[in-house]
């Protein structure tokens, strides 16, 4: 039952059941955040071969307010967060095919002063090979600046705001765990160092983990920094990630929490209305002014982090006058001319192989492929 369950929860776009073109009006918008470089390119070819039109976000713009009308089949693709995977796979394989993409950026998180990486290209002309792309990756997640500026003068990327720093906050005083590595070695939490505001590479393991939602759509609960560096310095006077390898390491951490809150109470506080409102108003203003200034561009175009979008948030995107937001993810809501362009929604892009055309795969394999699991 629980498979089943997930299965109709990942409810299909209704082309998935029909081997008919979509009606011209209706304008799929696919999310991506990082790809593997062979079923992106399967996916731009299945786009290519059957004559799809990759719209930039002021073209999409136009047809969703009418302002531009034809019959030609169109798809708009987005890419979230600005990781390097978009300059370093998905940008030379748009090139390629002459596609189309919008990049969200979070500008607090691109890279300053490292100029260009590896990409594709350097792979298919020999100057590189591709675990040196990984390798690069690893070192620097994001893209940079002068990335982001080549992409956005090709014609093919237009770079757009996801909020200055992807935020999250926490909630309320319940500690739910701490930060710890996953068994590659990564952050279990990678956001984390957007709710208590260090540095993305700042060592924080063993940092408590509150309850958390998008800082666009909660109230901000800011923690006890006395207790989270206790945490903190615990662990990395216990090895620091080594400390992880001993299965009570949780156990560990409540009692050094349940102690010091014996002794000191609970320090953390809520923000309050004027503290929220600014918080969220400097989060996108800051981003749009940032990639207005490097870029030499008009910054209009918004995706909501976490795809939320509270009320206070909403207001200010329209306040600051931003004309598309990208607030949903759902596969059945797909945007079509005269919707309102301040509430959009996007799919997951591997519902693109499912599109009408020569090549079109079944929709009864993905369900197969989910029942075998």
């Amino acid at each position: 039952m629980k498979k089943i369950f997930e299965i109709l929860r990942d409810v299909p776009p209704f082309f998935v059941f029909f081997d008919l073109k979509i009606g011209y009006q209706y304008i799929p918008s696919f999310i991506f955040h990082k790809v593997e470089a062979e079923e992106f390119e399967l996916l731009i070819q299945h786009l290519k071969r059957n004559n799809y039109l990759t719209l930039s976000i002021k073209e999409y713009y136009e047809y969703l307010t009418d302002v531009k009308k034809d019959t030609q089949q169109k798809v708009l693709l987005t890419f979230d967060d600005g990781w390097r995977n978009n300059w370093s796979v998905v940008f030379p394989i748009l090139k390629k095919y002459g596609m189309k993409a919008v990049f969200y950026v979070n500008p607090g998180l691109l890279h300053e002063d490292i100029g260009c990486g590896p990409n594709l290209e350097d792979v298919w002309r020999g100057k590189h090979d591709f675990k040196e792309l990984i390798n690069f990756e690893k070192k620097y997640p994001f893209i940079s600046w002068k990335e982001a500026e080549i992409m956005e003068n090709s014609g093919l990327v237009n770079i757009e705001s996801h909020g200055w720093n992807h935020q999250m906050c926490f909630v309320s005083d319940k500690i739910i765990d701490f930060q710890h590595p996953l068994d590659d070695g990564t952050p279990k939490y990678k956001w984390l160092f957007t709710a208590i505001d260090v540095n993305y590479d700042e060592i924080i393991w063993g940092a408590p983990v509150y309850e958390f939602a998008s800082r666009f759509i909660a109230r901000r609960y800011y923690d006890d920094e006395r207790l989270r560096w206790l945490c903190i310095n615990y662990v990395k006077e216990k090895g620091g990630v080594e400390f992880f390898k001993n299965k009570n390491w949780r156990s560990e951490l409540k009692k050094l929490v349940n102690k010091y809150r014996k002794e000191h109470g609970f320090k953390g506080r809520f923000e309050n209305d004027t503290e929220q409102e600014f918080a969220i108003r400097d989060n996108l203003l800051s981003a749009k002014e940032e990639i207005e200034k490097r870029l030499n561009k008009r910054c209009e175009h918004f995706a909501c982090p976490w795809n939320v979008c509270g009320r206070l948030a909403f207001l200010w995107l329209k306040e600051l006058g931003f004309k598309t937001i990208f607030q949903y993810k759902s596969s059945y809501r797909i945007p079509k001319a005269g919707d309102n362009p301040l509430k959009l929604s996007r799919m997951e892009g591997y519902w693109i192989k499912y599109l009408y055309g020569e090549g079109r795969k079944s929709p009864f394999l993905r369900i197969l492929s989910k029942l075998k699991k």
